[in-house]
């Protein structure tokens, strides 16, 4: 997950026509295959996921083998701004940058005229066409869609390395300032942090969940830090520990 409160995207999120304007498709049915076929505006998870298994009811192929997950790739909020998520860090990334360009493209055809999509029809066909990529990952990437929070990551870079090779996002905690450059991939997330400064610790997990949306296993024998770290890893669907 990823989280974006640019000046764009707030003011996106703000426009009094959002819930026309979103929900009238993708720029083109390849970007649904990253973001989905419309964003999920404000927080109701349930309805969102109940509306796109209808669309998906409605609009599958009879020759489709496989369905795209009903969980949402963009989510639209008015305090937030744009909220987007993917299989790993880069697929998230690149969902946010794909509806940026949404943004700008539906925002300009509605000043002109009206905005307009491809029927609901053809967009799904081609998410089944172009999508099962994060499937593939999930089997092949055992940690995929996770986040770890490695506690002391420069004096345990094998740990480091594994739950990255593994297709975790990283998020490591360091008193020295080496620990942002530890690893260049979005990835891993590297920030200083001293152990035995409340503040300095709550604002390390408040960049951590902007950037990675949460925490699904921590690494710590620090037991400040894992009670700070208690309320997240309670919202956890894949909660682990290590």
């Amino acid at each position: 997950m990823t989280l974006s409160s640019d000046l764009m995207s707030q003011s996106f999120t703000r426009r009094s026509d959002l819930e026309s304007l979103s929900q009238r498709g993708p720029a083109t049915p390849q970007h649904a295959v990253f973001t989905k076929r419309v964003p999920m505006l404000g927080r109701d998870v349930a309805a969102y996921t109940a509306a796109y298994r209808r669309y998906l009811a409605k609009n599958t192929p009879e020759q489709a083998e496989r369905l795209p997950d009903a969980a949402p790739r963009i989510v639209l909020d008015p305090e937030w701004g744009l909220i987007s998520a993917g299989i790993t860090v880069f697929y998230a990334d690149a969902a946010a940058e794909i509806y940026r360009h949404s943004m700008k493209i539906q925002s300009r055809a509605e000043a002109l005229e009206a905005y307009a999509s491809l029927p609901p029809r053809e967009v799904l066909a081609a998410e089944i066409e172009y999508g099962g990529f994060e499937q593939t990952m999930r089997n092949q990437y055992e940690l995929a869609g996770h986040v770890a929070l490695v506690d002391r990551a420069l004096s345990n870079p094998a740990k480091v390395e594994d739950l990255l090779a593994k297709g975790a996002a990283v998020i490591g905690l360091d008193n020295e300032l080496a620990i942002k450059t530890l690893h260049p991939q979005p990835e891993f997330l590297g920030l200083c942090c001293s152990p035995d400064n409340p503040a300095d610790m709550e604002t390390a997990l408040v960049q951590s969940v902007r950037r990675f949306g949460g925490i699904d296993l921590l690494i710590t024998d620090n037991p400040t830090l894992a009670a700070a770290c208690e309320p997240l890893l309670e919202l956890s669907p894949v909660r682990k520990t290590a």
